[in-house]
């Protein structure tokens, strides 16, 4: 009868209506609902889900914060991120968004320190804002930690952006073991660096790589006013070179193209000193500290590539990596 089917029908909602009150007014657990509902804690959760469908809840989210949230959720979901960190950016310098993205990376890793565990780390002017803040604020010393640096060292760069340096300021706050890849990032030809790779203090920090937890990376673009090339580490016709190889940016000097494919069979590649991809691959947390207009289009390839984890940039980049 119809007078039946409308009886069941407000019966029904009347179900939905008190199993959202006892949840999110009385803060009951699904299976407490079910108890005094006399149904199963499925049959409760199928009943939330279904009243957020039917509009009988409307869940609203006021904080200052939101769409820095919405940002970091979509952008881990897209490139399939374990976790994904974005800074406002509104109004604020290059050197200061620098900064900023350097201080939250040095923030994650005081949360994920533990006992034992092997960082290693990059280069460049953020993971040293990085090092900075981490070395002033740190309190901890955490038993067991051991630093690696990643690539070899460079000529005529400010000490401040060199791995090593990095790679100093935190093992002394933390009191960790350090290895350091003490050998040129960029040497004159092949020869020169299987010639360093088979010296014994080399190949050990090779090793370590492999017992890596995390990696703190910056991610390089290919431009005149690159840190290698201002440096004269790597000439005009090098970069150029790169350029019409397809590289679009590089990690630890290892250089990809925009589909985030490494270029390993370029002249410049066999020549650098610093953790091989397939070592870089097999990490399960490398973490990017990167930001921005200038490196969009580097940050999207390298994420392409799907060595890249866990993302720590800023607001406008991830609304660019959104829209690819």
């Amino acid at each position: 009868m119809p007078e039946d089917r409308i009886y069941k029908n407000e019966e029904r909602i009347h179900l939905l209506t008190k199993a959202c009150y006892l949840y999110y007014n009385e803060y009951l657990t699904q299976s407490q609902i079910a108890g005094q509902l006399g149904i199963t804690r499925q049959m409760v959760s199928r009943l939330l889900q279904r009243a957020k469908k039917e509009g009988i809840v409307h869940i609203q989210i006021d904080s200052p914060t939101i769409s820095i949230a919405d940002l970091e959720v979509k952008l881990q979901k897209a490139y399939n991120l374990k976790s994904a960190i974005v800074i406002k950016d509104a109004g604020i310098s290059s050197q200061n968004l620098k900064d900023k993205l350097g201080v939250t990376a040095a923030k994650f890793l005081q949360e994920v320190l533990a006992p034992g565990l092997t960082v290693g780390l990059g280069w460049g002017t953020t993971l040293r804002a990085m090092a900075e803040y981490f070395s002033r604020n740190n309190n901890a010393v955490v038993p067991g930690v051991e630093v690696v640096q990643l690539m070899g060292g460079m000529n005529n760069v400010e000490y401040n952006v060199l791995a090593q340096d990095i790679v100093r300021l935190i093992a002394i706050s933390l009191e960790a073991r350090d290895h350091y890849l003490l050998a040129p990032c960029i040497v004159k030809d092949q020869k020169a660096r299987d010639m360093f790779l088979r010296e014994v203090i080399i190949k050990d920090v090779f090793e370590r790589y492999k017992e890596l937890d995390y990696a703190f990376l910056g991610i390089g673009t290919v431009t005149d006013d690159s840190i290698v090339a201002q440096s004269g580490n790597a000439n005009a016709a090098e970069i150029n070179e790169l350029r019409q190889y397809g590289a679009v940016g590089e990690i630890c000097l290892r250089y990809f193209d925009q589909n985030g494919c490494f270029l390993t069979a370029t002249p410049f590649s066999q020549r650098i000193i610093s953790i091989e991809i397939e070592q870089l691959k097999k990490i399960k947390n490398v973490v990017a500290v990167a930001g921005g207009a200038e490196k969009h289009e580097a940050i999207s390839s390298a994420l392409k590539s799907g060595i890249i984890k866990i993302l720590i940039t800023d607001e406008d980049a991830a609304r660019f990596l959104l829209a690819q």
